[in-house]
């Protein structure tokens, strides 16, 4: 697995479960940085053009459930292809940061796009207390955001764990 990054010719050649924690650091913070240089419209004009790709996507075309995320510091800003897919009466999932237990993270399906979002740990936007929890089993197609990513899908997050222990409690 490759990645794509310029901070050091040695990171090219390396899977991202192969580089040392502190190589992750150096990438994440690197990486971060970078993205935080890009200013709004470039942010939403990327944003758009995913959001193309992505609803013209054939696994996105058959998924009954789909699991987004909110965008959060420039992240990618996918909800257009949300709202797209509520509009085809798909099941639309998001995570919610859990209060109450430290470093957990769980699912629930949004039924309504008003009523059943608010701002959450960090102003994320995520399901409201009332949502129904989902199961990982229960979803078709997942989005999962990402400083980086390999070409053999590894991804290197901002170093929470939340999404590796969803995906490790399956």
């Amino acid at each position: 697995m490759f990645i794509k990054c310029f901070l050091s010719y040695e990171f090219m050649f390396k899977t991202t479960d192969k580089l040392k924690s502190e190589e992750k650091i150096m990438l994440r913070e690197h990486l971060l940085k970078r993205r935080s240089s890009l200013q709004s419209p470039e942010v939403n004009f990327y944003s758009e053009k995913i959001c193309d790709i992505l609803i013209e996507n054939s696994y996105f075309c058959q998924a009954k459930s789909i699991l987004f995320y909110s965008g959060y510091q420039h992240e990618v800003n996918l909800w257009r292809a949300l709202s797209y897919a509520f509009s085809l009466n798909k099941r639309i999932v998001l995570p919610r940061i859990d209060e109450e237990k430290s470093g957990v993270m769980r699912l629930f399906e949004v039924r309504d796009l008003e009523k059943d979002l608010v701002k959450g740990k960090f102003g994320i936007i995520e399901p409201s207390y009332g949502c129904i929890e989902v199961a990982v089993s229960e979803i078709d197609l997942f989005f999962i955001p990402g400083v980086a990513f390999d070409f053999y899908g590894g991804r290197l997050g901002r170093g929470f764990g939340y999404y590796d222990r969803i995906f490790d409690s399956s």
